[in-house]
């Protein structure tokens, strides 16, 4: 009672047919993946160089990803908002205040203002332009992009003083700038 040769060539294809996809498709998948996963890495992740590494490790910086210290945090942006940075027009703001602002970045900040990959311009006496270097030449760049000025205010409307960059509850800071965009300013700095 065996097989006829009909049904044995069947059974014989089908064994081949599992056993390529076993030896052969399923290593040949997994070598794709995995250099598909290579090219990946080695096309949008790079690598930092120690001087970006340092930066990142220095004792100044570490209050910007441990959240242990977010009321540090909030009492810079407080900081940033009891400076009246009003622009009334294009023609009429308080450029005092926007200087003093922009000393108050670089007593806050230094390692961006310092660092040799950072070129910092001051535009027109009160804006600041920061190009930071890449590490991969050919990359397409991206932009974080912030204001340092805010509109005129009727403080009579605010249940704080506008100017007074009033932390409430260890959880909310209040002033004039806080969400537009003096807040922007501080993290993208």
């Amino acid at each position: 009672m065996g097989l006829s040769s009909k049904r044995k060539g069947r059974w014989r294809y089908r064994f081949w047919q599992k056993m390529f996809l076993t030896l052969i498709g399923l290593p040949l998948l997994v070598g794709l993946v995995l250099g598909f996963v290579a090219i990946f890495r080695a096309v949008f992740v790079t690598q930092l160089d120690g001087s970006m590494l340092h930066i990142i490790n220095d004792q100044e910086t570490q209050d910007i990803v441990d959240e242990s210290q977010s009321m540090e945090r909030a009492e810079r942006l407080a900081g940033a908002l009891k400076i009246a940075t009003i622009s009334y027009d294009t023609d009429h703001q308080e450029n005092e205040n926007l200087l003093a602002f922009i000393r108050y970045l670089e007593k806050g900040f230094p390692l961006i203002h310092s660092r040799s990959f950072i070129k910092r311009e001051v535009i027109n006496k009160y804006s600041l332009l920061f190009t930071v270097q890449g590490l991969t030449r050919g990359k397409l760049p991206y932009l974080l992009a912030s204001h340092l000025d805010v509109v005129p205010v009727d403080a009579k409307a605010w249940e704080f003083p506008p100017f007074s960059g009033r932390i409430v509850n260890r959880t909310y800071v209040y002033g004039r700038g806080a969400i537009d965009d003096k807040a922007g300013v501080m993290v993208n700095t």
